[in-house]
């Protein structure tokens, strides 16, 4: 009989091999610097949380197999569907493990009513964050900064779900600070052109929710590749476990005072994750933390 060593092994193998794309029942998450794309395929660009690759939704062998090792393990070793998740939910900055945030649990959400496409999600535009967390229930953290509160036309907040797994609400712009000059590009985005000196670039935050079981056991992957590297870990004066991941882009520049890098700040609370993202400084960046509520 296999021992507990033997069973979670075999589910890290079945895992690792059903959480690369949305294509399988997992969703990983690639994240790199712009300009270091080549000889990567299925990755985002700077400044967008994405899943890596669009494919039907279909669920192989593998993860039928993983569901029986995981429960397998569970009845083996009495642990909970949420402490195997907290294990197998794994944030990375090439390759290396960041520390463990806290954990991700399901949370209701009211279903998009709109047309999928081709991929079986669904998408929704609104006109604020507000908005968008009134429109579908969810309690969602909030900055109560002086920039937040400010109006703030340039910010543009989608969601996209499968109605059944996940979503993820995405805020470009979510906050400006003193960035100027902004120009609306054929994305539909405003993206600045003149910085400041607190914010080197908008701020923008990406929401992702869980909303199955069987994604909770799955997990959610993160992997932010290229010139990215894992700065540090702290707990905000709320109680998040916070990691801060920062680009070093630029570290070798003629000029590195006239440098900020891009940072990236993921959390998790009350189950739903968090990542901030901007070119500001580590101090600007825990102090949005410490403002979200």
């Amino acid at each position: 009989m296999c021992d507990r060593h033997q069973i979670k092994e075999a589910i890290d193998r079945e895992l690792c091999q059903i959480t690369l794309g949305r294509c399988a029942a997992g969703h990983s998450v690639l994240h790199m610097p712009a300009g270091e794309e080549d000889g990567l395929s299925q990755t985002t660009g700077r400044g967008s949380f994405q899943s890596a690759g669009h494919g039907r939704r279909r669920r192989p062998a593998a993860s039928w197999r993983a569901a029986a090792l995981l429960l397998a393990f569970l009845a083996f070793s009495g642990m909970s569907a949420a402490a195997v998740y907290f294990v197998h939910s794994h944030f990375q900055v090439n390759g290396e493990a960041l520390p463990d945030i806290d954990p991700l649990s399901v949370t209701e959400m009211t279903a998009l009513d709109a047309q999928p496409d081709e991929y079986g999600l669904f998408q929704e535009e609104y006109p604020s964050y507000e908005a968008a967390a009134k429109a579908l229930g969810l309690p969602l953290l909030d900055a109560s900064l002086p920039e937040r509160t400010a109006q703030n036309p340039y910010m543009h907040v989608q969601a996209e779900t499968d109605n059944q797994d996940y979503a993820q609400i995405t805020v470009h712009n979510y906050l400006v600070g003193d960035c100027t000059e902004f120009q609306l590009l054929e994305d539909g985005l405003y993206h600045h052109t003149g910085h400041g000196q607190a914010y080197y670039s908008p701020v923008s935050l990406t929401v992702t929710v869980i909303l199955s079981e069987e994604q909770l056991a799955i997990g959610w992957n993160h992997d932010y590749l290229g010139a990215y590297t894992f700065a540090e870990s702290y707990t905000s004066p709320q109680g998040y476990r916070v990691n801060l991941i920062e680009d070093t882009t630029g570290e070798n520049a003629a000029l590195p005072d006239d440098i900020v890098s891009e940072k990236c700040a993921v959390f998790a609370a009350d189950g739903i994750l968090y990542t901030l993202t901007g070119r500001v400084s580590t101090e600007t960046m825990k102090e949005i933390v410490a403002s979200m509520q």
